[in-house]
């Protein structure tokens, strides 16, 4: 049986309920897999902290999939996630501090925390990229999940023990590559990505955060 799926045992429940105790969590895109994950770190994880990074503001276009978002457009979308994931932790009774990070991730990104875990929530292989050779740098884990219409695909890096994504999928380059094709279009035109797979993404990373730390 896949041991993603495999039974858990009371003690063993017991024992990954605390895992996350302590921890800092580094939590890059509020956007459709965001909305999925952020609030599923809160519940299933329950850390320390968790830093929500994202630039961007809310459009009547992301409402369709963007669930957290359906009263808040122009909002910050970081702000907005944090102040969802907040109430969420007062009412299951989660003491983790959420803090909204209102600007875009770079590799000159620098923070006050020195952080357990990585989440991946982008939709850009030029930043997935970037946030993975930062974490690389830094010995991070780092879970990264994606979606298209069609499926949602999960890969985690443990620095030390599993290959890190340009080795794998040869992010580095996969990023320049789509990043050229997108500048030099006069459409920039996504796949669509729909709440399912987004859903499906979520799970799977948080399940993957219990086997990395």
């Amino acid at each position: 049986m896949n041991s993603l799926f495999d039974f858990i045992s009371d003690i063993r429940l017991m024992q990954e309920a605390n895992a996350f105790e302590g921890k800092r969590i580094l939590l890059i895109g509020a956007g459709a897999l965001g909305c999925f994950l952020g609030p599923s770190a809160i519940e299933s994880l329950a850390p320390s902290l968790i830093d929500v990074v994202d630039y961007d503001t809310v459009e009547e276009h992301n409402l369709n999939r963007q669930v957290a978002f359906y009263d808040a457009i122009g909002m910050l979308k970081a702000e907005r996630l944090a102040k969802t994931m907040t109430e969420m932790g007062k009412i299951s009774g989660a003491a983790t501090k959420i803090r909204a990070i209102t600007g875009k991730f770079t590799p000159e990104f620098q923070s006050d925390t020195q952080y357990d875990l990585i989440l991946d929530a982008v939709d850009s292989f030029y930043t997935k990229a970037m946030l993975h050779n930062y974490a690389k740098e830094r010995g991070i884990p780092i879970i990264s999940g994606g979606t298209d219409y069609r499926a949602a695909t999960v890969l985690a890096y443990l620095p030390g023990i599993t290959s890190c994504f340009d080795c794998s999928i040869n992010l580095s380059e996969l990023g320049i590559r789509t990043e050229l094709i997108r500048r030099a279009s006069c459409l920039q035109a996504p796949n669509p990505s729909v709440i399912m797979t987004n859903q499906i993404a979520a799970a799977m990373m948080i399940s993957q955060a219990y086997r990395v730390l």
